[in-house]
């Protein structure tokens, strides 16, 4: 997907801007609640989280708590969903959301507790 958002800006003549695209997740740990920060061709940063299936777009996926509070925090926030992921041909689909991940759009469930004595 980094190579994507290269290309993507580079296409709409922002080569400068393509230079400053990085994944974050690589180079600063996961503890960002994004991988890759990249920029709207007006010089917006965009902030993507990846997520990646061989099923369908609808399958559900996991999200962290800290993903999902950075989604909600963050201006600019997009989940970049690779499905239907095809290795031995190297390819995939992608359906891209944007916003904040809430009730409003997905149906989220909690599927662990971190317990601790009092």
């Amino acid at each position: 997907m980094l190579q994507y958002e290269i290309e993507n800006l580079i296409q709409n003549n922002r080569t400068d801007l393509a230079k400053l695209v990085e994944h974050s997740s690589e180079l600063h740990g996961d503890g960002l609640g994004f991988d890759i920060r990249s920029f709207e061709n007006d010089g917006t940063e965009k902030f993507i989280e990846v997520k990646t299936t061989r099923k369908n777009a609808v399958d559900g996926f996991y999200m962290s708590p800290n993903e999902i509070k950075v989604s909600n925090e963050t201006v600019n926030y997009y989940i970049y969903r690779l499905y239907n992921v095809r290795e031995t041909e190297g390819t995939a689909d992608l359906y891209i959301y944007s916003g904040p991940c809430n009730e409003e759009k997905f149906k989220l469930t909690p599927t662990s507790y971190r317990i601790s004595l009092k």
